[in-house]
């Protein structure tokens, strides 16, 4: 959970936590950070991965992308299970990833967003651009 308490923000036992993750370092580094957050406070993560194929249309082909989505995260799988927290795993197919990231962020009803400062195949992250599109509480890294 988190308050809100004016510019400050408290975070609480059973947080829910969203790390985007595309296999960079930057976001391999707030995945770490974020493991570390769920365990203080017995949260839930919520790591997703967001893949688009301008050939691998949402229709008919699904199992394309989650397959890819899947392979990437994977690899961290082992990481998150040894690490002793819930977690979940999430998948995305969208060209705009930042955007993705919000909308997810409000489907899934999360309270903190872990973001590397730089990600998504090691784009620079506009800090002002991302906090403006989103309205849950964010910690780059």
């Amino acid at each position: 959970m988190l308050e809100r308490k004016s510019n400050a923000i408290v975070l609480r036992k059973g947080l829910s936590v969203l790390v985007p993750y595309d296999g960079t370092e930057h976001t391999k580094v707030a995945l770490e950070n974020s493991i570390d957050i769920s365990r203080e406070y017995d949260g839930l993560l919520k790591v997703l991965h967001v893949y688009w194929d301008p050939n691998v249309r949402e229709y008919g082909k699904t199992e394309v992308r989650d397959r890819y989505s899947l392979q990437k995260l994977s690899k961290i799988k082992p990481i998150l299970e040894s690490s002793n927290i819930n977690f979940e795993l999430l998948s995305r197919h969208d060209p705009d990833a930042l955007k993705t990231v919000s909308k997810t962020a409000e489907e899934e009803d999360v309270d903190l967003i872990v973001l590397g400062k730089r990600g998504f195949d090691d784009s620079f992250v506009d800090d002002k651009q991302f906090i403006s599109s989103s309205d849950r509480a964010i910690l780059f890294i």
